[in-house]
């Protein structure tokens, strides 16, 4: 770089200058096998041999794609959630596979710990020391003392004669231990009644003074419960999904938010039941019938791995997404704890119309 040249016989002479004795050959060789092209020089009148530039290569043009076409990612434990332009999601999800992963550090070396001889000898002595035994101490040939023996039993006071009053209760008393042992199971334990789950989530609605309506639709989503009361509804879905689960509350493309796992996703079950709370609302203004409706998720032993950085938005949609039984996490509150008491019982005409036009929505 420090000379402008025309020809590889130019190029040789200065390399010969610099105390590298060499032919046009080999310099014609050197230049192919370095990549070195030959490009015209500041002046336009001589030439230089330099790099050749890196062309765009596959990677780089996905790389390009992917900067320009993602429009979120959204990350949460071991789940990554990348949304991008519609019809780019390949190339993206191309770029990613593509892109090499970084070289992992080294792994450290562990000395292996050093043997350490046991020595198995009962006493350890030093070579000078001088120690003298009485070996007769440990002689075992003495006489055994005779043990002592036992006093004789006192004789035993013979029994007073029971009367038949007394024989009488003992039969009775020995039938009754004989039924209660003929009463009990094979392996000796008392057989206690199974008690039910007071806690489930039918239970807690009508603990809350509310009428019960089981496996309705509406706007086609399955409602498991809908609780009703004189100026209150309840509207109750259980996600039953086992897993762990990372919400996504986003419409993109007129497309239903998703819940995404490590395998699969599926529609987010907030979506469904706040649809399902906008239909039964509209049916209700158009009967001239008007209720406070509050929509309801009960988690029930999925797990929400976001749940924290979602409580804001499923409180902007006014849906309530609590737990029961192993639903996590904790952070989550009892669906008991989050439904609210009947103010009043709903009259049995009401409840009919109510439940008439609630069935005809489906």
């Amino acid at each position: 770089s420090r000379h402008d040249v025309d020809t590889q016989e130019e190029l040789a002479a200065w390399l010969s200058e610099d105390g590298f004795a060499v032919t046009q050959a080999t310099v014609s060789r050197d230049i192919r096998d370095l990549g070195l092209v030959k490009t015209l020089a500041p002046g336009g009148k001589k030439y230089r041999y330099q790099a050749q530039q890196p062309k765009d290569t596959k990677s780089e043009r996905f790389i390009s794609v992917f900067r320009n076409t993602v429009l979120s990612i959204r990350a949460a434990e071991n789940l990554v959630v990348i949304k991008t332009e519609t019809g780019s999601a390949n190339a993206a999800a191309e770029t990613v596979e593509e892109e090499p992963a970084p070289l992992a550090a080294p792994a450290p070396k562990i000395e292996a710990p050093q043997e350490t001889k046991f020595d198995h000898s009962l006493f350890k002595f030093d070579e000078e020391d001088d120690f003298d035994f009485d070996f007769d101490a440990f002689d075992n040939d003495k006489k055994e003392e005779p043990a002592p023996t036992p006093p004789a039993p006192e004789e035993a006071a013979p029994k007073p004669e029971k009367s038949g009053k007394d024989r009488g209760k003992n039969k009775d008393r020995d039938n009754n231990r004989k039924a209660a042992k003929t009463s009990l199971p094979s392996s000796g334990t008392a057989v206690q009644p199974a008690r039910s789950n007071g806690n489930s989530t039918l239970d807690v609605i009508k603990q809350k003074g509310y009428e019960v309506l089981t496996g309705v639709t509406l706007k086609n989503n399955l409602i498991d419960f809908i609780g009703i009361a004189d100026s209150q509804i309840c509207i109750c879905l259980i996600d039953k999904e086992p897993g762990d689960w990372l919400a996504d509350e986003e419409r993109f493309n007129d497309e239903e938010p998703l819940w995404f796992s490590e395998s699969s996703h599926r529609i987010s079950p907030v979506r469904k039941v706040d649809v399902s709370r906008q239909a039964l609302i509209d049916k209700l203004e158009n009967a001239d019938m008007h209720f406070d409706v509050k929509a309801f998720v009960i988690v029930q032993i999925g797990n929400i791995i976001n749940a924290e950085d979602m409580f804001e938005i499923w409180d902007d949609l006014n849906v309530n997404v609590t737990r029961i039984d192993r639903g996590t996490p904790k952070e989550l509150r009892l669906f008991s704890k989050t439904l609210d008491e009947a103010i009043d019982s709903i009259d049995k005409d009401k409840l009919e119309k109510v439940k008439k036009l609630i069935r005809s929505s489906n």
